[in-house]
Formats: C-alpha cells, structure tokens, sequence
C-alpha cells in the first residue's frame, strides 16, 4: 500500500467470552506487535473477564502513539486455578489501507 503504517490509525474491534472454569477464571485479549516475531509488545489489552459472559469491546490500536510493527497477534490471556472456556474474534481496521496474512 502507499500509505505509511506510522501515519495511519488503526483500531482493535473485539468480541470475546468465556465460561466455566473454577476458582476466579478469568480472560483478556492483548494486542502485540513485533520486528521479528521473538520480541513482542504488548500494545493494549481489553477488560478483563471475570465471570461468565461475553464482551464487546472497540479500541485504539495505536495508544500513546505506539507503532504496530512489521508483525502484530491477538493473543488471550487465560486466568484462575482451572482455565475457563473461551472464544475471541478480533478485527484490525484502518483509515488507509493495510494488508495482513496469516501465519
């Protein structure tokens, strides 16, 4: 694309959930970005689930003017002594134009 990633704005639109588990189970999805797929970043992180039920969450993408690098992953991150179920979808957009592909 033509457009610097630098000089976009980009948003983090989130649907997760979560049931079962025991002991305060608990979920959270992270945004992270790196250059070289070893060194991550986290970058922002949704609310945190602490209970059963489903949330809905849109959020900056790029906060304190943090970059997203040449790679970025939504990653959950599962609490608790017994790990709940869970589910998460997570959509990056844009003002400009970006590709992604999976990997």
């Amino acid at each position: 694309d033509t457009t610097n990633d630098t000089d976009q704005t980009f948003m983090l639109s989130l649907i997760f959930s979560q049931s079962g588990g025991a002991s305060s189970p608990t979920s959270k999805v992270k945004l992270q970005t790196s250059m070289d797929k070893t060194n991550w970043v986290d970058v922002l992180e949704s609310t945190q689930l602490t209970a059963d039920g489903s949330k809905a969450e849109n959020k900056d993408a790029n906060p304190a003017g943090t970059p997203l690098l040449k790679w970025v992953r939504a990653v959950t991150v599962l609490g608790g002594a017994t790990k709940p179920n869970h589910t998460a979808e997570v959509w990056l957009t844009s003002d400009a134009p970006f590709s992604c592909r999976q990997v």
